[in-house]
């Protein structure tokens, strides 16, 4: 779950080797966590080590103790120099075309995103510590949300074509002031989810991604701000890193302009994770993982 923009910036299991490396973990031992030990895990005999009857799969350092990575090779061949591809990676297999029409919702409008049953006494809301309930005065209306500025509306919709299902409640905490974000790549089912202060804007982002095939968006004002497109399965797209890092960077810094106070791609890939503690909503209405029972369903 390293996402485009940070693999690009700080790399991956080379971020892990010098972070442990900085912790005061031995160099030799911390590359041996991170190639030797896993291949045997995983009893693959031919991996993780330099010798006689492994794949040639090495990298050259420039400095053992940063980490410094001056050459990659890979099955015998020079793959990249210096953090650079020595030519572009494409992947041998083609994605088949029924992964690049994975979003099967039509196209979605304000009025999805407002359910009557928050008009309810009490309320649940998922907050930073998991859970929630708000009793509403007796003459408040669901529309009064808004007065919150600590409230967004979060929805969550069945996007693989099996059912309709749809479920929308509260969330607090995520500092959000304007706008909506949306994305496809939510743990586990990755169903389309939408947080929003506008129901208007919820939709355009809805339909920007059913548009798209799927990914990560932001609106604001009933405008696209940013789209990092992921087409393949609405989790993966075909563009190289570094032109779809700079995608990720933009849906970041518009949400953060947004003011979603932490990182808005594990706020949304994370929320609708259905065994994690607290209030988690899903497509089939708001669980209380805890519990292991639905507080509200859609």
């Amino acid at each position: 779950d390293v996402s485009p923009n940070e693999l690009a910036a700080e790399g991956h299991l080379d971020r892990g080797v010098r972070r442990a490396i900085a912790l005061g973990m031995n160099p030799v031992d911390a590359i041996r966590a991170a190639s030797l030990l896993p291949a045997r895990r995983l009893r693959r005999r031919n991996l993780g080590a330099i010798a006689p009857g492994f794949s040639a799969d090495i990298i050259v350092l420039n400095d053992l103790s940063t980490f410094n990575v001056h050459l990659t090779v890979a099955s015998g061949n020079i793959v990249a120099r210096d953090g650079a591809m020595v030519k572009p990676a494409h992947s041998a297999i083609q994605p088949p075309a029924g992964a690049t029409h994975s979003v099967h919702l039509a196209s979605t409008h304000a009025s999805d995103f407002v359910p009557g049953w928050l008009n309810s006494a009490e309320v649940p809301i998922i907050t930073e510590r998991g859970k929630g309930m708000r009793r509403l005065k007796q003459h408040e209306e669901f529309a009064n949300w808004r007065t919150d500025p600590d409230l967004a509306l979060v929805t969550v919709w069945h996007r693989h074509g099996h059912n309709a299902n749809t479920f929308t409640t509260l969330i607090a905490g995520t500092g959000l002031r304007e706008g909506a974000l949306a994305s496809t790549y939510a743990h586990d089912c990755h169903n389309l989810i939408v947080i929003g202060r506008d129901a208007a804007d919820m939709a355009t982002a809805a339909n920007a991604l059913i548009a798209s095939g799927g990914g990560y968006v932001a609106v604001a004002s009933g405008e696209v701000r940013a789209l990092a497109a992921l087409p393949v399965g609405g989790i993966l797209a075909e563009k190289p890193v570094a032109e779809l890092a700079q995608d990720f960077d933009a849906f970041v810094e518009a949400a953060r302009i947004q003011g979603v106070n932490n990182d808005p791609i594990t706020l949304l890939s994370s929320l609708p994770l259905p065994v994690s503690p607290g209030f988690r909503p899903t497509d089939m209405g708001l669980v209380d993982v805890a519990k292991q029972k639905f507080v509200k369903k859609g």
